[in-house]
C-alpha cells in the first residue's frame, strides 16, 4: 500500500489539451431538413450511403453511436443519429452531427421524419506547456485566419450536403425552426 502511494506521487501530471469549438452555422447552429412520404426510415436508414463519397472518408471516418426504433405503438417511431468527422490539419477536425427522427405507419408505410444536421471544426492545441505557448503566438499570427477559412469551408461542405440530400432523397428545407412534431425518445 505504501508503494502504491510512493508511485502516485511520483506520477508526473500531463497538461489539458486545450479544446477550441466553433460552430459552422449562425445561431442555432444546426439545418434541418424535412421529408414526408412512402418508407421514410428506408430512406432514412440510405442516408449512411452518402458520408463516405461525399466528404471523402474511410468507415472509420462516421459512427452511428444511437438507433432506436419503437414497435410499441402505431406509428413506429425511429431515432437515428450519427458523426461523421473530417480531417482538416493536425490539429483541426470537421464534425457533423447528424439525427433523423420520424414516424411511418405499419400499415401504409407513409409516414415522415426531421433531419438534423450540426457542423462544427474542432480545434485542439498540444498537451506541453512550452508547446502550447509556441502554439497561441502561432495561433494569433497566423492560425486564427485558417481558423475563420476553416469554419467557411464547413458552411460550404455543409450547404453542399443539403443539397445533395434534397435532389437524392427528396427532401425539403424547413422553414426557420419549423420541423415534424415527432416523439421524443
Amino acid at each position: 500500500m505504501a508503494k502504491d502511494k510512493k508511485e502516485k506521487k511520483t506520477e508526473k501530471k500531463k497538461a489539458g489539451t486545450v479544446v477550441i469549438r466553433d460552430d459552422c452555422l449562425p445561431i442555432g447552429g444546426s439545418m434541418y431538413l424535412l421529408y414526408k412520404g412512402p418508407n421514410p426510415f428506408s430512406i432514412a436508414s440510405k442516408l449512411t450511403g452518402s458520408f463516405q463519397p461525399f466528404f471523402r472518408i474511410s468507415s472509420a471516418g462516421w459512427g452511428e453511436p444511437d438507433f432506436r426504433w419503437d414497435t410499441s405503438g402505431e406509428p413506429i417511431t425511429f431515432f437515428i443519429k450519427w458523426w461523421v468527422k473530417k480531417g482538416l490539419s493536425a490539429y483541426s477536425t470537421m464534425r457533423f452531427n447528424v439525427i433523423v427522427q420520424g414516424d411511418e405507419n405499419s400499415q401504409t408505410k407513409q409516414g415522415r421524419f426531421t433531419l438534423e444536421i450540426t457542423p462544427s471544426v474542432e480545434h485542439k492545441f498540444p498537451e506541453n506547456w512550452f508547446s502550447k505557448g509556441i502554439f497561441w503566438i502561432y495561433h494569433y499570427l497566423f492560425y486564427n485566419k485558417v481558423r475563420q477559412d476553416y469554419i467557411k469551408r464547413c458552411r460550404e461542405i455543409t450547404g453542399a450536403y443539403r443539397e445533395l440530400l434534397k435532389g437524392e432523397f427528396g427532401l425539403l428545407q424547413s422553414e426557420e425552426g419549423k420541423v415534424f412534431g415527432v416523439h421524443k425518445m
